[in-house]
């Protein structure tokens, strides 16, 4: 047995991966809280099939792997559209814990399967009614393909909106995906497409450009979109098929947290009449921004803390949890740091209420990753802000200008002794009279020597002009 391997393990068979650990267990229903107001079979199945993926990957969550299998697997039976999903689903350990509920039915998925065949026949030959199809039916990748061969997404709004659910219904990790997603949003929300929209229709379409900034990770780019749609416009109901008004409160705020400072926090998030209602629903999230903004940082991680699981199980904030995690505790962590030059590591501990330990050692890896200025004495047990390195910050520039200034004071001199000795240069004119090529000034006198001259005698110029220079330098 190789090094590594363990009992009876193929050599093709990689190592299981290891639960991920320390995210809070929900509620076994949690899968029902999340999609509940989400409508669509693709939406619905891409985010159960998620959140079943996810339960299996964490220690201590296969209550909520058992009940959102259950829910799936009753879900595509009621449908009677996706049979790929449905063998999935069945062929999960969840599945087999949860007995008969989970079972593969060979009789439905034989008759289901005859049935979708006759629909597929039945279904019109344009590729949007195929998009359509494949979607309800669990092939959003053969879904794509049908939707770009969709002309009329390129000229009617209203055919390139109904597009999207479709796309973000597929695997968003694709940078293909991504880049169709992009392309469609970028289209809708420029002119011509722009003005066919009605505002509910033209903040949908703001949403879906704000979840491919958050996909992309330019976390700054997605909490100014979020922001910037409005509620009013949003409506109560949102756009179900892909995302809610609840869910962008959680995503803005959580993006916000991460890259903006508290003034831009505050403008864009707690003082817009227009993004206000997506957090005033949920405390917790309305809580973190908040505190945030009046420098409780201690009760910011906290309630951070307690989204893990929500951020674990969301489809869109999952791929993110631990970078925006991580990300709003540096944020918390420097600002509080920022304003001392001296400060007292057991005050700071206590504020954020942390082992003296523990916080040392964070601290003391923001300063290695210098996103702190200072040095820690571990002695004194404080923070000392590096003040001398601004300091010869300042100083390097001040001898860089300098540098610069003598540049130029020897080059005004250098033109000032061929000027004395009347060593001047003028354009050369051709028969109109215009300036020839070459142009006035010392590198204009030495191009117009070279035409008119030998190479012998560009030559005597030149050292004549540096010895002129060389000479009245000195004096």
């Amino acid at each position: 047995m190789g090094p590594g391997r363990g009992v009876g393990m193929s050599e093709a068979e990689p190592p299981p991966s290891p639960l991920v650990e320390g995210v809070p267990v929900p509620a076994a229903d949690h899968a029902s809280l999340l999609l509940s107001g989400h409508t669509g079979a693709l939406n619905r199945t891409k985010r159960l099939k998620f959140i079943a993926s996810q339960g299996a990957c964490a220690k201590g969550h296969e209550g909520v792997e058992e009940a959102t299998c259950r829910l799936l697997v009753s879900e595509l039976k009621a449908a009677a559209l996706d049979v790929a999903s449905y063998r999935w689903a069945t062929s999960t350990a969840a599945a087999a814990r949860i007995g008969g509920a989970g079972a593969l039915d060979q009789a439905w998925v034989v008759a289901t399967e005859k049935a979708v065949k006759a629909a597929e026949s039945a279904c019109s030959a344009a590729p949007l009614p195929i998009a359509r199809f494949r979607a309800e039916h669990g092939d959003p990748d053969g879904a794509l393909q049908s939707l770009r061969k969709v002309k009329e997404r390129q000229t009617d709004a209203a055919v390139a909106l109904e597009t999207l659910p479709i796309i973000f219904g597929a695997d968003l990790s694709k940078a293909t995906t991504r880049s169709f997603a992009k392309e469609t949003c970028t289209r809708l929300l420029k002119p011509p497409l722009l003005e066919q929209l009605e505002p509910s229709a033209r903040a949908q379409v703001q949403a879906c450009d704000a979840l491919l900034a958050l996909t992309n990770r330019d976390y700054s780019g997605a909490a100014h979109k979020f922001a910037a749609i409005n509620s009013l416009d949003f409506g109560a109901d949102g756009f179900p098929g892909v995302v809610l008004p609840r869910e962008i409160g959680v995503y803005g705020t959580v993006c916000a947290l991460a890259a903006l400072d508290r003034t831009e926090l505050q403008s864009q998030l707690l003082h817009s009449a227009s993004f206000l209602p997506f957090i005033d629903a949920n405390p917790s999230v309305i809580g973190m921004a908040t505190d945030f903004h009046a420098g409780n940082y201690a009760e910011v991680l906290q309630q951070v803390e307690a989204l893990q699981s929500t951020m674990y199980y969301d489809v869109h904030m999952a791929p993110h949890r631990e970078a925006l995690t991580t990300k709003i505790r540096t944020h918390c962590f420097t600002n509080y740091i920022r304003p001392f030059g001296l400060l007292d590591l057991n005050r700071m501990a206590e504020a954020f209420q942390m082992d003296i330990a523990a916080l040392e050692a964070e601290v003391a890896s923001l300063v290695i990753d210098k996103k702190v200025e200072g040095r820690i004495d571990s002695a004194q047990k404080q923070l000392v802000a590096t003040v001398a390195s601004r300091r010869l910050g300042t100083y390097q520039k001040a001898m860089d200008e300098g540098e610069l200034s003598l540049a130029d004071s020897k080059q005004q001199i250098l033109r000032a002794n061929l000027a004395s000795k009347q060593f001047l240069s003028r354009p050369k004119r051709d028969q109109e009279g215009a300036a020839a090529p070459g142009g006035a000034g010392i590198l204009g006198a030495l191009a117009e020597m070279g035409g008119q001259e030998s190479a012998a005698e560009d030559m005597e110029q030149r050292e004549l002009a540096q010895a002129l220079a060389a000479s009245q330098y000195d004096q």
